[in-house]
């Protein structure tokens, strides 16, 4: 007898099992949330850009960035938005650069600000992209605002093998908008 009734809570302890699994995963699939409002609004980010030619062909020797090859970017936001932003050039040395420019201090870029020479320069030692953080984009009607950013070779590196030496490269820009 205690057979049986064991057996029979088993099965009626499975059935209400399967019963309350079932529930529970009706629930869970006909459940909906009432509608959010997060309260995003959208404002004006637009950016005026001018991008000038590629960088590309060959360098003399310079004991400065003014002797070297440049390419112009003009980036600002338009003035009638209410939003800011930041900006960042992109300085894209391509795997055509002859390789033996690679040398510590030997190939170098300076970047100018509408005539005034920034903090951003340094050298070029692999092919690839480097990230210059121009900061806060200035609003104005036009794309106005004018970096240039040039490609030289110190003339206090070089050696005879250098002679006719190629550079290869663009510029490109992004701009993130901020608070």
């Amino acid at each position: 007898m205690k057979d049986k009734s064991k057996l029979f809570g088993t099965i009626l302890g499975t059935i209400i099992f399967i019963l309350l699994i079932a529930g529970i995963t009706y629930a869970l699939l006909n459940w909906e949330s009432t509608k959010i409002n997060l309260g995003l609004t959208s404002s004006c980010f637009d950016i005026y850009y001018d991008k000038g030619q590629d960088i590309t062909g060959e360098l003399n020797p310079s004991s400065t960035y003014t002797g070297g090859l440049f390419a112009t970017v003009k980036i600002n936001i338009k003035s009638t938005c209410s939003t800011n932003g930041t900006g960042t050039l992109y300085l894209n040395t391509l795997s055509t650069t002859s390789s033996n420019l690679y040398r510590e201090g030997l190939l170098n870029y300076q970047v100018v600000k509408d005539g005034s020479v920034t903090a951003l320069k340094g050298n070029i030692t692999s092919s690839g992209e480097i990230a210059l953080d121009i900061g806060t984009l200035s609003k104005a009607s036009s794309a106005s605002t004018t970096y240039k950013i040039y490609v030289w070779i110190d003339e206090a590196k070089v050696i005879n093998s250098d002679a006719y030496s190629k550079y290869y490269g663009n510029i490109r820009a992004t701009a993130i908008q901020t608070e």
